[in-house]
């Protein structure tokens, strides 16, 4: 028998959000005398302007100090623990949080890091662009960063620090003058829906839609699927690490066709499955669903596992336009519509802008848990991957 989403989740899941506004709680690290304070610098006419693009305004808070001489000027992993924390940090509930630090201890020229599809903010108060806070908080309303191959990827806010234009003034950040920092006008919906009880011998499994209507002239570039944070991986065939598994295959193909998709990632023991399609070739209308085994690494050959073991799994969705969206299937199904308040509270140790030994630093960017799900509203905890 099929799970599907309740209708309410569904609707809440793809509900357009332009025109939001997003409380922002601002915090100032000083050391643990609270004195030698990290200027707070929002740039807000900057930050204001560019989310302007989307409709999307923001709440500023007071100022909250947090003394601590540890976090003034933090490494990259005392900053992933800021951003990680629960409490005691300066948090605020239903708001995403801002830290102001004075530098990165080890990496001086990185600028800010963000989670990726979660909630938190650290931004070096001595190096960070008058656009870090914009690009850090795209990073936590779920968007990844565009593609270098783009045309003009550097006018883009979610392009990489390394290649990204920074304007001098807000006459030049889109829709005006040089046109920098543009967010991609185009919003479209595509969903990925988690809708059988096992993957053992199913071939829809997995169901995609590019919904009608939402953006007519834009191609699906690429969907990744990473089974690493749900401790799972695919099992095609009887080799191991599995020993009694079943290949991929299609139930349907709508709009698309096989001789369309170039599929990677597809051994025994990979956590990673990408699927690269050909240039519009899955645009809105069409549809697809597959099924392939999938095994926990704690239950090898249990018959598959189950929706719900695999919630944790995170997928990224990347369009022709370089629009790129990543998000975990916590509720079935995730949604590439933009809504930049679907991740408050949540807490995740994914990173939009990596500093690690196998990813190259980007010198410009590179729920809360125990309060019970009756109180926050069914918060939820990702797990971690690295995003390049």
């Amino acid at each position: 028998m099929k799970i599907f989403v309740a209708l309410a989740v569904l609707a809440a899941s793809v509900s357009p959000a332009f025109g939001a506004a997003v409380k922002l709680n601002i915090i100032q690290v000083c050391d643990d005398a609270g004195s030698n304070c990290a200027p707070v610098n929002l740039n807000q006419t900057f930050t204001d302007k560019i989310w302007a693009q989307t409709g999307t305004t923001f709440n500023y808070s007071s100022i909250t100090q947090l003394n601590s001489t540890a976090y003034l000027n933090p490494t990259q992993t005392e900053a992933n623990s800021l951003i990680d924390s629960y409490f005691g940090t300066g948090r605020a509930l239903f708001a995403y949080d801002v830290w102001f630090v004075n530098s990165f201890s080890g990496v001086p020229g990185l600028r800010g890091l963000g989670a990726l599809g979660g909630d938190g903010v650290v931004i070096s108060s001595s190096s960070a662009a008058v656009d870090t806070l914009a690009h850090e908080l795209g990073h936590n309303f779920g968007q990844d960063h565009t593609a270098a191959s783009v045309l003009d990827a550097s006018r883009y806010l979610m392009a990489s620090g390394s290649i990204r234009s920074i304007p001098t003034g807000t006459g030049d950040v889109a829709p005006d003058g040089l046109q920098l920092d543009r967010l991609n006008a185009i919003v479209p919906e595509v969903t990925v829906d988690m809708i059988g009880a096992t993957p053992f011998q199913s071939s829809d499994f997995f169901d995609v839609k590019y919904l009608s209507g939402a953006a007519t002239d834009l191609g699906l570039s690429s969907l990744t699927i990473n089974l690493a944070p749900a401790n799972a991986f695919f099992d095609i065939t009887n080799a191991a690490p599995g020993r009694s598994g079943s290949p991929f295959a299609y139930g349907r193909l709508s709009g698309v066709t096989a001789q369309d998709i170039a599929i990677s990632g597809l051994t025994d023991g990979s956590s990673l499955l990408r699927m690269d399609f050909a240039t519009d070739s899955f645009t809105a209308g069409d549809a697809l669903s597959f099924g392939l085994d999938m095994d926990l690494f704690s239950n090898v050959d249990g018959f598959g596992a189950t929706a719900d073991e695999l919630r944790e799994s995170e997928v990224t969705l990347t369009f022709e336009n370089g629009y790129s969206v990543a998000g975990d299937l916590s509720t079935l199904i995730l949604s590439s519509q933009f809504d930049p308040n679907r991740n408050l509270d949540i807490i995740t140790s994914r990173r939009g802008d990596p500093i690690a030994a196998n990813v190259v630093p980007s010198p410009s960017t590179t729920s809360l848990l125990g309060l019970g799900l009756a109180m926050l509203g069914g918060f939820r905890l990702r797990f971690a991957r690295s995003i390049t």
